[in-house]
This record gives C-alpha cells, structure tokens and sequence, in this order.
C-alpha cells in the first residue's frame, strides 16, 4: 500500500510475506534485544477500553502458543492501566519487528549483495538473488 500527500510518500508492506512466522517466534530466532509483548486480548471490549484495576486473570492473555506464562503473569503490574499497557504492547511489537526487519536485510545483504526490502515476497527475494 502507498500513501501519498503534499510533500510524502509512505510504503506500507506485509512483513509476513518477506519473512515467515510469528513474531514471538521471530524474536527468538533473530535473538533481538526487544521481545513479544503481552496483552490481555481476550479481556478487551468497549466497556474496558479505559480500564484502570487489578490486572486481569491470566486466562485472559492466553493466545494459541503465546500462552503466558506463571512467570510472565506474576511479572505483570498489579495495578493495570488497559491504554497505558496497549500502547506499550504496540510499541514494543512495532521496535521488536524493526529489529528484525533490519537484522534480516543485513543479513541478505552481506549474503547476497541486494536489498531485500526491495522485494514484496520471501519467493521473489529467492529469484531476485
């Protein structure tokens, strides 16, 4: 997707499509400095939006293979600010991701000698080197 406007142009592209797999998983395969966040999906509706209180149940954090842990639970603020921890989740995915992306290029790069961000596809990636 492009956005263009007076002055800017913005590409958006699908990070999944260039590399494969969950970002949890990622972060442990690329072993970058920021990880997976957390965060309470199930517990979220239009009435908890502005939440502020004891921090939900751990059952509410449950997401496939991203279970949270007892560990990781008992981590958790006692006092839960839903906007404070949503806006820190995002923004740990998005650095955590950026961290991949840019090990990833380097890596291609120093392999191969191209851009991979020059690509849309881990397959055209594939035939563009």
């Amino acid at each position: 997707m492009i956005i263009t406007g007076k002055g800017f142009r913005v590409v958006l592209k699908d990070s999944l499509r260039l590399i494969p797999g969950s970002l949890r998983s990622l972060c442990k395969a690329f072993d970058v400095p920021t990880s997976k966040g957390v965060f309470p999906h199930a517990f979220i509706t239009p009435k908890t939006l502005e939440y502020v209180g004891a921090c939900p149940d751990r059952e509410y954090f449950k997401s496939g293979e991203d279970a949270l842990s007892s560990a990781e639970y008992t981590s958790l603020p006692p006092v839960y600010d839903v906007r404070r921890q949503a806006i820190d989740y995002n923004r740990r995915d998005c650095i955590a991701l950026y961290e991949i992306i840019t090990l990833f290029q380097t890596m291609v790069f120093d392999l191969f000698k191209v851009n991979a961000l020059s690509f849309n596809t881990i397959a055209s990636l594939a035939y563009g080197c």
